[in-house]
């Protein structure tokens, strides 16, 4: 009887040990992964605080080409055609 509990003792720490060493490893593996993304989250946010930091101001009419267009050369066109009637309801 005293073998069987010793060995039943065993079992529980050795058991108990495997449990230790498996959140002692998933906490470090959850604290590797929350160090990556601080380093993600750095890299973001550093471009965006340097621009937000400059006045990026672009004037856009300064931007703007205007066109300009020959006169019309045929003045005949200006005047609409008259109504075909094609285009009614009836």
């Amino acid at each position: 009887m005293q073998l069987a509990s010793a060995t039943e003792a065993e079992r529980k720490r050795l058991e108990h040990e495997v449990r230790e060493e498996h959140v002692a490893a998933a906490q470090a593996e959850a604290l590797e992964r929350s160090r990556k993304l601080g380093e993600i989250y750095s890299e973001i946010d550093s471009p965006l605080a340097a621009s937000l930091a400059v006045d990026d101001y672009v004037d856009l009419n300064t931007l703007r080409i205007l066109a300009e267009h020959p006169p019309f050369s045929r003045p005949e066109l200006r005047i609409p055609a008259p109504d075909s009637g094609l285009f009614q309801l009836v």
